[in-house]
């Protein structure tokens, strides 16, 4: 026993020297996404397919009794995994087993064989933050009869678990991950047993229960229990390119010994519980290979011996040692490399680059994001709502892709463009985690504490309230630039610009004044409404004197501008030989990249809208400026709002 702890020991510490990488995805032993014994959280992706094939072998003797009995034993399991989305698992595993006890006492070879056994069920999943998921599964198991061909249906073993898996590598590509099970199994493979007058040893079946017999050769060899059982286990992985080391706890509690027999109740290192060092080696894509040794650390008991009436045998739950070898293969959804070949003649002296753009965990696809050719003069051009792009023809040659979007880090695709042909590329973008807060008092003048409401500029964010005992309040925000406003009743309210970072938490505390009586308003002056749109042609320009409106920092239009849009548009209909250059403009907060892309985007949405809306996209030019040509001070919120903007220059009358 001191010898196999030490050589695991060893095992697990040269496993541990490999390189982190993506790990692989296999089946636990019972069919589900997991290690050995050990369940994950985490559900195999949609569509996703798994299968996988395992052995256990041991070899020991005076495993039931003291007599020198030799027991060996070889286990397959067979199982299949099937995604059906990315939170519900299914799995099905199929068992059989072999088993002979060699017993000098009274010179008998026991053959017991069993094949068949069904195990199935499903698993739901919940990613409940990129480090975390939480799980459950449920489970049934179809116990085939030892005494008949078919399955015994009153044996019917069922049971669930609650699962939970910590995985850095996943969320901060730390090469470490933690799962947790616990649950229950309403065992019931004791009505495998044959009928109360079937011999077993020396005994019958029902003489044995009448002495507290439950656990004969017969019993141990097909694994049945008479108890239910508090399922637990644990295990830590450490995820490699090629080599995936891990470690495991299990533990079958039996918790209604003694019920029905005369049997004292067993004391918890008396059920059945592994230690299981081992590691998952991946060859090649896909297939994955799994080796482990599962360490005993059940302590034995004493029990009468259904061979020898009058003398007492010891017995352990589980052996000493097991090996267990298995291998699986995993088929994932996902594009890969894909060449289509023009066949047209002459060959065309260009080519062109495609590709999709997926979420790294989710494997969905991303929408919107900016895909750039730097070094070209191509414009940045967008993925659709399949997370699709198509370039424009280009030269022959290496190319190199850059990829962005807000809330992910940024990509890059090199490739190279062949004459004549579409090269197809699958990029994964992975997510960006950040989180900043807000936090003050809100108070009178006085000092007292108000019962306040916090709003902020960006519509889609619920308001926040301030506890009216202290006047505290605490909202936690993305990074980025907000417009926020607290209000009380019979208070005046106020406004502060304020930017978040990322795990910083901004301070922000308010004072305000009691409303004073105000005379009545004076009669209102209707004034003539002023143009929004001016057609300019001494000036070649076409000026607007309201303000396009863009979601912070993306360059989707806000519903609120369509109006003045369409008021352009109509000009430009009224005037049909104006062609017009769309420039767009920022202010200088970020980098002059950032802006530069920015403004591009801008410029390039709202000749979209022209275009949508009747406009010859022959007539229209978008370029972005970023933050070049400011119109006012970028030191304060006014200016740098003035120099958001968007102007329309004639280029053609």
């Amino acid at each position: 026993m001191k010898n196999t702890l030490r050589v695991a020991g060893v095992v697990i510490l040269l496993m541990s020297t490999s390189v982190y990488a993506a790990s692989p995805i296999g089946p636990a032993m019972e069919g589900q996404t997991g290690i050995i014994r050990v369940i994950s959280a985490e559900a195999l992706p949609a569509t996703g397919l798994m299968v996988g094939i395992n052995g256990l072998y041991f070899r020991e003797t005076d495993l039931l009794n003291t007599a020198g009995d030799v027991n060996q034993r070889l286990e397959q399991n067979v199982n299949v995994t099937y995604g059906a989305a990315d939170w519900f698992e299914l799995f099905l595993n199929e068992s059989g087993s072999g088993q002979t006890i060699k017993n000098k006492l009274t010179n008998r070879d026991d053959i017991y064989q069993r094949l068949g056994n069904l195990t199935g069920g499903f698993k739901l999943s919940y990613l409940a933050s990129p480090a975390l998921s939480i799980g459950i599964d449920a489970f049934s198991e179809l116990l085939t009869s030892i005494d008949d061909l078919g399955y015994k249906w009153s044996a019917t073993n069922f049971g669930a678990r609650m699962l939970w898996t910590v995985d850095l590598d996943a969320a901060n590509n730390v090469p470490f991950r933690l799962h947790i099970n616990i649950g229950y199994k309403f065992d019931r493979s004791r009505y495998l047993l044959p009928g109360p007058n079937y011999t077993m040893g020396s005994y019958t079946v029902a003489q044995m229960y009448a002495v507290g017999l439950p656990r004969s050769e017969e019993e141990y060899a097909y694994g049945i229990y008479h108890d239910d059982q508090v399922l637990g286990a644990a295990a830590i992985e450490v995820p490699g390119p090629y080599l995936t080391p891990f470690v495991e706890y299990s533990t079958n509690q039996l918790i209604n010994t003694g019920k029905n027999s005369s049997l004292p109740h067993l004391k918890y290192n008396e059920s059945p519980q592994y230690v299981t060092p081992g590691f998952r080696f991946t060859p090649s894509k896909g297939l994955a290979i799994d080796v482990a040794v599962d360490v005993g650390l059940t302590q034995a008991i004493k029990l009468p011996s259904s061979l020898n009436p009058g003398q007492t045998m010891e017995v352990r739950a589980v052996p000493l040692w097991e090996l267990i070898i298995g291998a699986n293969y995993t088929m994932l959804p996902g594009a890969t490399v894909v060449i289509q070949k023009v066949e047209a003649p002459p060959p065309p002296e260009k080519g062109k680059i495609s590709g999709v753009v997926l979420d790294d965990r989710t494997r969905q696809p991303i929408v919107g994001v900016a895909v750039n050719f730097p070094g070209t003069e191509l414009s940045t051009i967008q993925t659709d709502s399949n997370g699709s792009f198509v370039s424009c023809p280009m030269n022959s040659g290496p190319v190199r892709l850059e990829l962005s979007k807000e809330g992910y880090q940024p990509g890059i695709l090199d490739g190279t463009i062949l004459t004549g042909q579409t090269i197809t590329q699958e990029v994964v973008m992975k997510k960006i985690v950040q989180i900043g807060a807000i936090a003050g008092t809100i108070t009178d003048t006085t000092g007292k504490p108000l019962a306040a409401v916090i709003t902020f500029n960006n519509t889609a964010l619920p308001p926040a309230a301030t506890d009216p005992r202290t006047g505290f309040y605490f909202v936690k925000l993305t990074p980025g630039s907000y417009e926020i406003t607290v209000s009380a009743q019979g208070y005046v309210s106020k406004t502060l610009n304020v930017q978040i970072k990322n795990m910083i938490k901004t301070i922000a505390n308010f004072v305000l004044e009691p409303v004073q009586a105000a005379p009545p308003p004076p009669a209102p002056v209707v004034a003539a409404k002023k143009p929004r749109v001016i057609l300019e042609k001494a000036k070649k320009k076409i000026e607007i004197t309201e303000a396009i409106h863009f979601q912070t920092g993306r360059a989707a239009i806000l519903e609120d501008s369509f109006s003045l849009l369409d008021e352009i548009v109509q000009v430009l209909k009224d005037n049909p030989t104006i062609n017009i250059r769309i420039e767009g403009y920022t202010d200088n907060v970020g980098s002059p990249t950032y802006n530069l892309r920015l403004s591009q985007a801008r410029a390039d949405g709202v000749m979209r809208y022209f275009v949508d809306h009747g406009i010859s996209p022959d007539r229209l030019e978008a370029k972005g400026y970023g933050m070049m040509s400011p119109i006012a001070s970028n030191a304060t919120a006014e200016g740098r709002a003035k120099n958001r903007r968007v102007e329309f220059t004639i280029t053609k009358e």
